[in-house]
């Protein structure tokens, strides 16, 4: 993993398996929490759930809106937090607010645990054009490349089990190029990484033993 984080858990939706990146008691943690991808969207119910997650383990949260944020704001923010939570959406949205706020440059040589789910997932990935259609990408039309962060080696391919959103995903293996790495999440799983290793585990919506 690149010197961005020390540990990383990246879901597809529900965050029950964090407890592998938390410390025992993770209630004094400072907790920056991004709901970027969500503002194309109407309506978010799931950034509604994850902000009850956070509140119902005792883990208070502080708003990062990376759309309205400079570069400085996310450098300010990163340097406080013990732990960022990315939450879904638009991934394009979400990588373009990344892009242009250097929130990784900010994330760097911080004592920093980072989660994600979804979109907050997704962006972690090397390039997140293996998506295609699976958001819209017109939500960003100033988004120059797709190229992510690159804290894996591999691609994630959440909501496997999302009778919605399988059409889509179907489409995008039916094309997929056998030597390019992807692990395929359901929604009750996750990817923890922790130094150069990392392993998939299970990560339903209430907190799990590790």
């Amino acid at each position: 993993m690149p010197e961005m984080v020390k540990k990383a858990f990246l879901a597809s939706k529900h965050l029950g398996g964090m407890t592998h990146i938390l410390p025992s008691d993770p209630t004094s943690m400072r907790t920056v929490f991004i709901p970027t991808a969500g503002l194309p969207y109407s309506s978010t119910p799931w950034i509604t759930e994850d902000r009850r997650w956070f509140s119902g383990n005792g883990l208070a949260t502080e708003d990062l809106e990376l759309a309205t944020a400079t570069a400085r704001d996310v450098e300010n923010a990163l340097a406080r937090a013990d732990l960022v939570y990315v939450a879904g959406g638009n991934t394009y949205f979400l990588l373009h607010h990344m892009k242009r706020t250097q929130f990784w440059d900010a994330a760097k040589n911080r004592d920093l645990m980072y989660s994600g789910a979804s979109a907050g997932a997704i962006v972690a990935c090397p390039d997140i054009a293996y998506i295609g259609n699976l958001d819209d990408r017109g939500a960003a039309p100033d988004l120059a490349d797709t190229v992510g962060a690159g804290l894996l080696d591999f691609r994630i391919m959440p909501h496997m089990n999302d009778e919605r959103a399988r059409p889509t995903i179907d489409r995008i293996l039916s094309q997929w190029a056998a030597d390019t790495p992807l692990i395929k999440l359901t929604d009750d799983e996750a990817v923890v990484f922790e130094g150069s290793a990392w392993r998939v585990v299970e990560s339903p919506p209430v907190l799990t033993k590790p």
